[in-house]
């Protein structure tokens, strides 16, 4: 009987960069590994290639997850593992959940009230977002930065110059910060009567 098409989750594990919790797992030659897979009935695409610092072996692996950044090996106690696997690691999926960040600024927004600074990054955030996902649908490698420009300063110079020149009242001059949209900037100072 053929075995069905399986691949597992990585194609080499360097294990200096899997966060082991102390367990032992199984590793070896790749022809005992083989006896080991068809005593306890596991596929033999599972053997998978390791290094160390230390040196070079095969281990039994199943199948972890890309998006949660594990490993599944078979340890010493014929059980499976799901081990962290840590930045450094080739498969390590640095990319971003969007969904997740999504909701993180939902929930920003929503204990923050309008004019604050969490409440505009977080506006800002869900904007750039917005432009991303819609560079990824069209299958665009990347995004106009004068779009991503002009939603950042929409709505970070307010807050940005609210911090950093608020008004000051010197020699009869008080400066006038009134923000315009369509330059991003803010313009003038008038005199005092």
């Amino acid at each position: 009987m053929r075995q069905p098409a399986w691949l597992p989750t990585y194609d080499h594990v360097h294990l200096d960069f899997v966060h082991l919790d102390g367990d032992n797992i199984i590793h070896g030659t790749r022809h005992e590994l083989l006896e080991l897979c068809r005593e306890h009935n596991i596929h033999r695409r599972s053997i998978t290639p390791f290094s160390t610092r230390m040196g070079r072996g095969h281990v039994i692996q199943g199948t972890g997850s890309r998006r949660d950044n594990t490993v599944c090996l078979l340890n010493e106690d014929m059980e499976w593992g799901h081990y962290r696997i840590l930045p450094p690691f080739l498969g390590y999926n640095p990319f971003l959940q969007f969904w997740d960040l999504v909701k993180l600024l939902e929930k920003l927004t929503e204990d923050y009230s309008e004019g604050t600074p969490t409440r505009a990054l977080a506006d800002a955030m869900m904007q750039v977002c917005r432009l991303w996902m819609q560079a990824k649908r069209s299958g665009e490698r990347g995004i106009d930065l004068r779009e991503l420009d002009q939603v950042l300063a929409v709505r970070l110079n307010p807050l940005m110059h609210a911090w950093l020149y608020p008004i000051i009242e010197h020699n009869n001059h008080e400066r006038v910060d009134e923000f315009d949209p369509e330059t991003g900037r803010y313009t003038g100072s008038r005199q005092l009567g």
